[in-house]
């Protein structure tokens, strides 16, 4: 599970990295003072706008939440892991495990097994999130809809 855990922080940093702008080195203004690196007052006033960029905001958002969200496979048993691995496998998406499954936990698991990738998982997470807040407090693979338009009506 550490080693899990490692890729998904790298998985984060590469995400951060993609959302920095990428400079040459004649459109850097910095100067040099006993060996060290100063960064220019443009730079900085750079560095500090991106941080209020709402594509940043969600990635810190992300990266804070990710520890807590992979933290909630542990609340399973081990067998409840193994049987709904082995059903996404096989792509048996009417078994039983699965459509017991909280879906936050199956795409948990596909993002530790490696077949999402974390932009991927980020979005499908938040689309889990979405449909939580529709009156699903815990999605499973048939989640009765018509119920929520009929109460809405």
């Amino acid at each position: 599970m550490q080693v899990n855990r490692l890729f998904g922080l790298l998985g984060m940093l590469d995400l951060l990295c993609c959302c920095l702008p990428v400079r040459s080195v004649s459109e850097t203004e910095s100067t040099h003072s006993i060996g060290k690196q100063t960064v220019s007052e443009k730079e900085k006033i750079e560095r500090q706008r991106l941080l209020f960029t709402p594509q940043y905001q969600q990635l810190i958002q992300y990266a804070e939440g990710h520890e807590k969200l992979s933290n909630k496979l542990l609340t399973l048993s081990e067998a409840d892991v193994t049987a709904m691995d082995r059903a996404i496998y096989q792509r048996d998406w009417n078994s039983p495990e699965l459509k017991r499954a909280d879906a936050e936990h199956i795409v948990i698991l596909l993002y530790l097994k490696g077949q999402l990738a974390p932009t991927l998982f980020m979005h499908v997470l938040l689309i889990v999130k979405n449909f939580q807040q529709f009156g699903c407090s815990k999605i499973k693979t048939e989640c009765n809809y018509s119920a929520h338009l009929t109460q809405s009506a």
